[in-house]
């Protein structure tokens, strides 16, 4: 019997192609199922430190976005504390002005020609330096108020105050004590300058006095002066008691003139000028 016709073999030896399809097949899916399985987690293991890498992003600029936020609020707050501090330096600079100008005249008040005085003197004794005070006030003021009244007199005091300031150089002392009566403080002159320095102020006062608006005739100012060098000390209570009798004298003597500090003639005034404080305001 021929061998190509044998049933038995013909179905061992030719399969349906389907089932080679098949078996062919099965191989090649099962390594793309092998290769898939870790490429699939390693994709989420990537993806998982993408997500809280983003996710810390957030945070941060969450927490800038605060940072600046507050910054701006700092730097407000610091303009607002600037400008209130600058209102507050301008209020207590008025108030330091109110306390140290008398409002009137534009000189330092009592408190303030005390103050500085005192550091005049520190410096001048420091250096051996003469130190001149001038005492003065208005002569027979009170006559000014009643005949042309308290506006003139006021413009009386003014104009005394500005011929004074005139004379003086930036860094003397220029101080009213109240009333009519005013004190000058100049380092570095003796007796004879600064008698000269009064005279000046004393004439510009009578010659001036009758050219103001409106006029007052008749004003002039008495003065008294004193000098505080190493001989005779830099106590500023001596000083004034010396300028101040010396002042006294010149009233005496008929007003109207600039009398200077006589070491022989103390003791000699009995008067209540004698013990008054040097802070105190001169009798009328």
């Amino acid at each position: 019997m021929d061998q190509g016709h044998r049933p038995g073999n013909h179905r061992s030896r030719w399969l349906p192609a389907t089932t080679l399809a098949g078996v062919l097949a099965f191989p090649a899916a099962g390594a793309a199922a092998a290769s898939a399985g870790p490429t699939g987690w390693a994709g989420w293991l990537l993806v998982i430190p993408s997500l809280l890498l983003l996710w810390g992003l957030v945070r941060v600029l969450r927490a800038v976005r605060r940072l600046r936020a507050e910054r701006d609020s700092i730097r407000q707050r610091q303009r607002e504390l600037e400008s209130a501090h600058g209102l507050l330096q301008s209020h207590t600079e008025h108030l330091r002005r109110q306390v140290a100008v008398d409002p009137l005249t534009g000189a330092m008040t009592r408190a303030a020609f005390t103050a500085e005085l005192a550091l005049l003197l520190e410096h001048a004794a420091n250096h051996s330096r003469p130190v001149a005070m001038l005492v003065f006030d208005l002569d027979h003021f009170k006559s000014i108020n009643d005949r042309l009244g308290h506006l003139a007199g006021d413009e009386a005091l003014r104009l005394v105050t500005t011929i004074t300031r005139e004379k003086l150089d930036r860094q003397d002392l220029l101080g009213r004590f109240g009333g009519d009566e005013f004190l000058v403080a100049v380092a570095g002159l003796d007796g004879a300058a600064a008698e000269a320095l009064a005279e000046t102020i004393r004439f510009d006062v009578v010659w001036r006095a009758p050219d103001q608006s409106p006029p007052i005739p008749d004003l002039s100012i008495s003065v008294g002066i004193a000098v505080a060098d190493p001989d005779r000390g830099y106590h500023a209570e001596a000083l004034f008691r010396r300028a101040d009798g010396a002042l006294y004298r010149a009233k005496r003597a008929g007003r109207n003139r600039v009398v200077a500090d006589d070491p022989a003639a103390a003791g000699t005034i009995v008067d209540e000028r004698d013990t008054r404080p040097w802070t105190a305001p001169l009798p009328d």
